[in-house]
């Protein structure tokens, strides 16, 4: 028997092939698909992290706020404060309801001066 000096296979190779007008098109609609993909999916990462960086400076300004108030130890609140105007002195000064402490002693505005005037206004503080 005589040893064969020839074969043949057949395999498969990826190669360039050349495509045909539908198919041309077809790409050309994926491709159109892609980049307006590419274009939503960049403004949805934009909006995300606008929105992250608009949380952060949130609670960075919170975290500023709250060491303040403690490197402070004190902190503004609404407070009641009672004015007693002295028509005689001519000045009026303003208490802490809380502590009792004077917090400010000025004198009397015209304004506050004429409602002792007898006549224009009933006696006492201003409303």
């Amino acid at each position: 028997m005589t040893k064969a000096t020839t074969e043949t296979q057949i395999v498969s190779r990826l190669l360039p092939v050349r495509l045909s007008e539908p198919e041309l098109r077809e790409r050309g609609d994926q491709l159109a698909s892609v980049v307006q993909d590419v274009t939503t999916e960049q403004q949805r990462q934009t909006d995300m992290k606008a929105q992250m960086k608009a949380r952060l400076s949130e609670l960075e300004a919170k975290r500023t706020q709250l060491a303040i108030t403690i490197s402070r130890r004190e902190e503004d609140r609404e407070v009641l404060v009672t004015l007693r105007f002295d028509y005689r002195a001519g000045r009026v000064t303003e208490v802490r309801s809380d502590t009792g402490e004077e917090i400010l002693v000025r004198h009397l505005t015209d304004d506050e001066r004429q409602r002792n005037l007898p006549g224009l206004a009933p006696e006492g503080p201003p409303p």
